[in-house]
């Protein structure tokens, strides 16, 4: 006892070790959910959209999702190609249906040409040929997650349109180089945009 005293007077005896704390458990994040063909966060039409289609429905893209035109500013080389895509992203905090005339395969169409100060056509050389067709009505539905996309790609072509005997499209030669606006069309929205030919 006397042995106790003396540490516990001289300062060397703290009495028991207290007891470590309890190990808090690691927070584990919820991993995100897969994207489904017709429903997730990254979605872009393609093949998969056959199984979005939805042939009584009617288009319907709600307010809160923003249609905005990919890649600026816009530049092409003469000659060459380039990939863009017109967006459209859900800014709402739930999930959102976006369903898309889907016509004659309209949904996954988007026409992009040049044009010069006038309006003109500067991507296009030669006769041209008028096509025609008729198609049943149809729309293709998906859903947006919060904060996510649909994108429907295009290609911007810095290469001259032209038509052979048969009325088949081609691509020849190259755009001059210049600056010119970006006529793109779309069944969901059309853009107005300068473009630059190097």
């Amino acid at each position: 006892m006397r042995a106790l005293w003396l540490l516990a007077v001289s300062g060397c005896w703290r009495g028991p070790t207290p007891p470590s704390p309890a190990p808090v458990p690691a927070v584990v994040a919820k991993p995100a959910e897969p994207d489904e063909p017709c429903r997730g966060s990254n979605l872009q039409i393609g093949p998969v959209q056959a199984s979005c289609a939805d042939h009584g429905g009617d288009e319907a893209i709600p307010e809160v999702v923003h249609i905005e035109l990919d890649a600026s500013p816009m530049t092409v080389d003469g000659g060459a190609t380039r990939r863009s895509a017109i967006v459209l992203r859900n800014t709402a905090r739930e999930d959102v249906e976006v369903s898309l005339d889907d016509s004659c395969g309209a949904a996954s169409e988007v026409s992009a040409v040049i044009v010069d100060a006038n309006g003109d056509r500067v991507d296009i050389t030669g006769p041209q040929c008028g096509m025609g067709r008729g198609c049943s009505s149809s729309t293709v539905t998906f859903t947006l997650r919060p904060s996510g996309t649909l994108r429907i790609p295009f290609v911007v072509d810095g290469r001259l349109e032209t038509y052979d005997a048969d009325c088949q499209p081609q691509r020849v030669g190259a755009v001059p180089a210049g600056q010119y606006r970006l006529l793109v069309y779309s069944s969901v929205k059309e853009f107005d945009v300068p473009i630059t030919i190097y």
